[in-house]
């Protein structure tokens, strides 16, 4: 029998999820004081904010 701490049966077995990680290259790196400004460090990772979507309360 399994350690379940929760005590409960767990009847389906399944797989929920495959994580897919692509590798990331060390190339165009951003400076550290810049990349600190814009959170990250690869600058191929630097992908911008689209606000065009908005959604607002009571609609």
């Amino acid at each position: 029998m399994e350690n379940n701490p929760t005590g409960t049966s767990c009847a389906c077995r399944c797989q929920l999820a495959i994580a897919t990680v692509p590798v990331q290259r060390f190339e165009r790196l951003y400076p550290v004081c810049e990349a600190l400004g814009r959170g990250t460090l690869f600058a191929a990772l630097d992908l911008p904010f689209c606000p065009e979507v908005r959604y607002e309360y009571g609609q």
